[in-house]
């Protein structure tokens, strides 16, 4: 199998997105709701120079996509565009409750099926995910609408 140095590809990748983000700023955002975006992007950009130096002093290479099902990392991945699109319609709240929901269902039952778990998900465990997906949820929401002063969309529901 093919290996690739990652820290490279990701350090790489992070500074595209930084630049393509940066380019597509608003100009005329006044300096008090600049900070938040600015903020991201410093911190993109630093992660990504930390890879990047990480990738040419600790070179490691490994395989890609070596571990799960790849049928199942492009299910995540469509569940989140999914999720992106929902919030919009559906408001944050509710969409991200939904999503984050059935992702917990997606890969919880295939660690079942990995692990050949006789007791599959039981009600407890549907219960307990909820109410942390609420917690998480109600906690993002908290802080981006009072702390942030980002406002989220509110969609159909909330």
């Amino acid at each position: 199998m093919k290996t690739y140095n990652t820290d490279l590809i990701v350090g790489i990748g992070g500074l595209v997105v930084t630049g393509v983000f940066g380019y597509a700023r608003e100009p005329n955002w006044t300096p008090l709701s600049s900070h938040w975006p600015n903020a991201i992007l410093v911190f993109l950009l630093l992660s990504s120079l930390f890879l990047l130096v990480r990738a040419f002093i600790k070179p490691e290479r490994s395989a890609l996509f070596d571990e799960g099902s790849r049928l199942r990392m492009v299910g995540i991945v469509a569940l989140l565009f999914l999720w992106a699109f929902g919030v919009q319609t559906l408001g944050f709240v509710v969409a991200s409750v939904v999503a984050f929901y059935v992702i917990w269902l997606y890969v919880g039952r295939a660690v079942i099926q990995v692990e050949g778990d006789q007791q599959g998900l039981t009600v407890f465990s549907h219960l307990r995910s909820l109410a942390v997906i609420g917690i998480m949820v109600g906690g993002f929401y908290y802080i981006f609408t009072k702390f942030l002063f980002v406002p989220l969309p509110k969609g159909w529901f909330i």
